[in-house]
């Protein structure tokens, strides 16, 4: 069942009765409820429960002792601060459309089953209709608390010589709150109030500003996250996908030309017509095998399975050497097993793109690779004496890199959250620094 009235309106008949020394038998008869939940102004009571208890008072108490229990509540700390900010800041019709939107909302609290409607009578005074919903009982008692309360909200609000008339109507009453001489309240008051209102107003506004900024950062800060993920994600498939690829061509086409190349080696010792023609298919077969290993190794580094890192990045330098006229000079620390699997291909994928910008785009005579190993981060520096070129934007920022490669590079970068910078300019050479910091292999 629904409890339509709050304790907070009971406190005052409380201490009437404790006034009064009304015996617990007399005024608890009836009342499902124990006095401490009375007393729990949290709590909430049923409006018949809320009658019963002002029926078991009437032997006890006369109208005027109802009024008066009303006039006592009027007073309390719960509406006191609801009165002077009318009295300051509102003139009379302003302060009753404030009043009657308040006490719709707290009056709901308060009673829920009673129908509430205000009305402006002019510059003297106001007029309230209280009615108890269909359905209710009705409380003679409760409207007579009401007029109390009546008397002296007025007053309170900086109106003198309040009359309130109540006329009875079909289940509830008319209160006519009549009033003259109204009280002007000093400027300076308005002032020392409105200055405090406006302080709270400001820091309630940079409070919220600063909740908003806050918003919109974790907002930032989680579409950082996603799109991390999404690129660790993209180049984790990219890794499978090449893997796929390259054991494909490994174990399929690689495979067949080599059983071609081994029978036709065969052929040309048993045969000796045409042998011109055969070595040249066989040449061209070799050639074949020699490029698909190529690509199945820049596909995926099975070396780097098979060698481990260090020896992984040597061996890289030693095949895209061998074939050119440019002379790498490598001075490279073992780096095996200090990053984990997945960050050591992007840390060779890098290395690898850089050897291969140098042999097809440098022009340089001489390379230098240098990877150093530091207690916490592994130091590389790669430079060429080639032309060079003009960067459009640091690489370092990610922003407009050069090629797919080189924002290739830049990414994988990011994943291993190095510091990240090529410098180049034209006739002057590249030069790549990295410095990866060591991570837990896990």
């Amino acid at each position: 069942m629904e409890k339509e009235v709050t304790c907070r309106i009971i406190a005052p008949i409380l201490e009437a009765i404790k006034n009064k020394e009304v015996p617990p038998e007399i005024w608890l008869k009836g009342i499902p409820y124990p006095t401490a939940c009375l007393q729990n102004k949290n709590e909430r009571i049923e409006w018949h429960v809320y009658c019963r208890l002002l029926k078991n008072l009437r032997p006890l108490f006369s109208d005027d002792d109802f009024e008066e229990i009303g006039w006592i509540w009027a007073k309390s700390p719960l509406y006191r601060p609801w009165a002077i900010m009318t009295r300051l800041f509102f003139n009379m019709g302003k302060s009753l459309h404030w009043t009657q939107a308040a006490l719709q909302r707290a009056g709901n609290q308060f009673f829920s089953c009673i129908d509430f409607r205000l009305a402006d009578m002019g510059p003297n005074g106001f007029k309230v209709t209280l009615r108890v919903k269909d359905d209710y009982e009705f409380c003679r008692e409760h409207f007579l608390f009401v007029k109390g309360a009546m008397r002296y909200v007025p007053g309170f609000k900086g109106y003198l010589d309040v009359n309130v008339k109540m006329e009875w109507i079909p289940r509830g009453a008319v209160y006519e709150n009549a009033f003259s001489r109204p009280m002007i309240t000093p400027s300076w008051l308005q002032k020392k109030v409105m200055w405090t209102l406006s302080a709270r107003s400001a820091v309630r506004g940079m409070i919220e500003a600063h909740d908003a900024l806050l918003e919109r950062y974790q907002e930032l800060e989680k579409s950082r996250r996603e799109q991390e993920q999404f690129s660790q994600k993209l180049i984790e498939s990219q890794e499978r996908e090449r893997k796929r690829i390259a054991s494909e061509l490994h174990d399929s086409l690689g495979q067949n030309l080599l059983i071609i190349s081994n029978e036709l080696a065969q052929y040309l010792e048993n045969r000796k017509s045409r042998r011109q023609d055969l070595r040249r298919i066989c040449g061209l077969i070799q050639e074949s095998i020699d490029e698909t290993r190529e690509i199945a190794q820049n596909l995926h580094p099975h070396q780097l399975e098979r060698l481990g890192l260090t020896k992984a990045i040597q061996s890289s330098i030693n095949r895209i050497a061998h074939p050119t006229v440019i002379r790498f000079d490598s001075r490279i620390d073992d780096v095996d097993q200090v990053l984990p699997p997945p960050l050591e291909i992007h840390f060779y994928r890098i290395i690898q793109e850089a050897l291969n910008n140098i042999v097809k785009h440098s022009g340089a005579s001489e390379a230098i690779v240098e990877i150093s190993r530091k207690p916490d981060q592994i130091c590389v520096v790669i430079k060429d004496n080639g032309k060079g070129f003009y960067l459009r934007q640091d690489v370092s920022t990610g922003k407009e890199p050069i090629g797919y490669g080189m924002s290739d590079m830049t990414e994988r970068a990011r994943l291993l959250k190095a510091d990240f910078k090529i410098s180049s300019n034209k006739g002057n050479g590249t030069q790549l620094n990295m410095a990866v910091p060591i991570q837990k292999v896990l």
